[in-house]
């Protein structure tokens, strides 16, 4: 059973999904978890392989985009990494992206800002 918490986190990755499915994006895998890390969503669209870091918040005190520090980019990396290589996926463009899902309390809506490109792996890496 989930707790609401869990609950409203699963709507965001799957407002995320959607939107990306509406983009083009195939999802090839969700939640995505080896020992180093866990990536929420995997999709591809053409060449480019989004791994997609989803964050949910209902209060405007801070900058969404500030909660994925280098720690979290790090262990994002390795696993995608890891999945890519997995997978058969090295000769595409990885992607790092990051969805940001605002619950509006006022009218019950969740609004997405999807930024790609939110943070590169450093060279010694990949």
């Amino acid at each position: 059973m989930k707790t609401e918490i869990q609950g409203r986190g699963y709507n965001a990755e799957q407002l995320v999904a959607d939107y990306l499915q509406q983009q083009g994006y195939t999802i090839l895998a969700r939640n995505y978890t080896i020992k180093s890390g866990e990536i929420d969503i995997i999709a591809r669209k053409d060449e480019v392989v989004a791994f997609v870091e989803v964050k949910m918040r209902s209060t405007h005190y801070f900058n969404l985009s500030l909660v994925v520090d280098r720690s979290k980019q790090r262990k994002i990396i390795i696993t995608a990494l890891h999945y890519a290589t997995r997978n058969s996926y090295t000769q595409h463009v990885l992607r790092f992206d990051v969805a940001l899902v605002e619950s509006n309390l006022e009218n019950d809506t969740l609004n997405i800002n999807y930024i790609p490109n939110a943070f590169t792996a450093p060279e010694n890496m990949v």
